[in-house]
């Protein structure tokens, strides 16, 4: 607790299970209400857009991006193999 800071009501509670011996989170692990409420807001926008991209994802997008993670990609005969296995839209 910095010297010249009045404590809060939550500080005060900190220092008493601490005084006890007690293990206690340090101040910046504790949120407030508000921080709180922020986080599951954030929770809820990140769950919207999850919605909207899992929408968005085919099969083939799957594929093309482990063609890119190819290390041969550039390559003419890696790319003429593995553009034979891509999945048609007929079979997916």
């Amino acid at each position: 607790m910095p010297k010249g800071v009045e404590p809060t009501e939550l500080d005060r509670k900190v220092m008493f299970y601490q005084e006890r011996g007690h293990i206690v989170p340090r101040r910046n692990l504790i949120k407030t209400p508000e921080q709180i409420e922020g986080i599951r807001r954030s929770g809820v926008v990140n769950t919207g857009v999850l919605d909207l991209v899992e929408k968005e994802i085919h099969p083939q997008i799957f594929v093309m991006i482990s063609l890119l993670k190819s290390p041969d990609i550039f390559s003419s005969k890696s790319r003429k193999n593995d553009t034979e296995k891509l999945p048609t839209a007929a079979t997916t």
